[in-house]
């Protein structure tokens, strides 16, 4: 029971207390390990004239020693989360709120009483029904130069191939060519099924929501290309796919080193490379307001004073100066004009997410809408050409208008 129950019912505890995604995604991956295993020793076989009925009615029979582990493993989890979260012991207002709206009767007051009284609030299932909600919302999304108020099916596929490096995307195309066989490992299949469900992940802004993915697809590639080597006879084919293999491992490694420290802004050469990632993606796949001691020392190292910065992030240093932080929502603009007025004998420091980002759309999650403000120092930012920029800033020179 420990190996088969108790130790993935402790994982998935942990798991939850990391990411709520692990709700689902734990449940997922321990089905699809099973139904791995159970193919491997053919248990779905049916006779030729069984049919689909035959088919299912055997699936059934054996998945239900799985279903019920699953149950127990999902209920200790959960049961850990909540015990190790605790409790701040009190009544929910919006609970309470809520049953003093019901009609007066029988029902009301039991409802009243219970709000009241189950003081058990704040906990840890709060915040993974603050997710699921939010999940179900959605938030505002950008990706290769498209924003979306809600989310963009597709967006972590194709966000993959631009945040993985090259040779980490070619790896399983080589192996697919060399030998296809190699392929099939359960680690490459939970890999595809998650990015089958990663189109109904609503909250879209960074990669690093679904670093779990990436995780089982580097590890399902690794064992994909050791496997094809090891099936080659020896030879130079096998020498040249192992060659092959190294020079994946090396291109990845190489592309760390170059990109560093920004390695939060990588994007690979096949998307045109890092440099110019910012008009394909942002928020945390790019700017997350990391920037701040690169653009101190741009400002140092050119002697500038006169620098405002339009900056998009929470990073306390920004408070330091020595520039001078501005907000667009207040500046009034209702034109171009009156945007260069504004900034006009000063350098302008614009976050890259500022100016390409899925907050510059209405959010309906947080009911913000575009200042009109915005709109316009947005537009006149994008048709001008920046005289200087930091790995997340664009620079803007003013000191030359009149």
């Amino acid at each position: 029971w420990w190996l088969r129950v108790g130790l993935p019912s402790l994982l998935y505890g942990l798991a939850l207390l990391a990411k709520a995604s692990a709700l689902l995604l734990g449940p997922l991956c321990l089905l699809v390990l099973e139904l791995d295993r159970l193919g491997r020793k053919q248990a779905f076989a049916v006779p030729a004239n069984g049919g689909m009925v035959q088919f299912f009615r055997r699936l059934i029979a054996e998945l239900g020693p799985f279903s019920r582990d699953l149950k127990q493993i999902f209920g200790l989890g959960f049961l850990l989360m909540l015990i190790y979260c605790g409790s701040d012991w009190r009544p929910e207002p919006s609970f309470v709120a809520w049953a003093r709206t019901l009609p007066d009767g029988p029902m009301a007051s039991v409802m009243v009483y219970v709000a009241d009284h189950l003081r058990i609030f704040s906990n840890g299932a709060e915040a993974v029904v603050y997710q699921i909600k939010h999940n179900n919302i959605g938030q505002g999304v950008f990706i290769a130069g498209r924003t979306d108020p809600r989310a963009l099916w597709y967006y972590f596929p194709v966000a993959m191939t631009m945040k993985l490096t090259a040779s980490l995307l070619a790896l399983p195309l080589l192996v697919a060519i060399v030998r296809p066989k190699a392929l099939w490992n359960w680690v490459t299949l939970i890999t595809a099924v998650l990015i089958l469900f990663s189109v109904t992940f609503r909250v879209q802004i960074g990669i690093r929501l679904v670093l779990p993915l990436i995780a089982f697809f580097i590890i399902g590639a690794a064992g994909a290309a050791a496997n094809m080597i090891a099936a080659m006879q020896s030879g130079w084919r096998r020498h040249l796919a192992a060659g092959a293999v190294a020079g994946c491992v090396f291109w990845t490694a190489a592309a760390s080193v170059i990109v560093w420290p920004n390695a939060l802004c990588y994007v690979n050469e096949l998307w045109g490379g890092t440099a110019e990632g910012y008009k394909l993606l942002s928020d945390s796949n790019y700017d997350w307001g990391q920037g701040i001691r690169e653009l101190r020392d741009w400002q140092q190292r050119n002697g500038i004073e006169n620098l405002d910065v339009w900056y998009f992030g929470t990073d306390p240093d920004r408070l330091k100066g020595p520039f001078h932080l501005v907000s667009m929502k207040d500046g009034d603009f209702q034109g171009p004009d009156d945007f260069i007025a504004r900034f006009r004998g000063r350098y302008l420091a614009v976050g890259t997410t500022n100016l390409y980002g899925s907050y510059i759309i209405e959010n309906p999650k947080k009911g913000q809408r575009l200042e009109k403000s915005e709109l316009t120092a947005i537009r006149y930012l994008r048709t001008t050409q920046p005289v200087a920029r930091t790995t997340t800033f664009l620079i803007y020179d003013f000191t030359g208008e009149r």
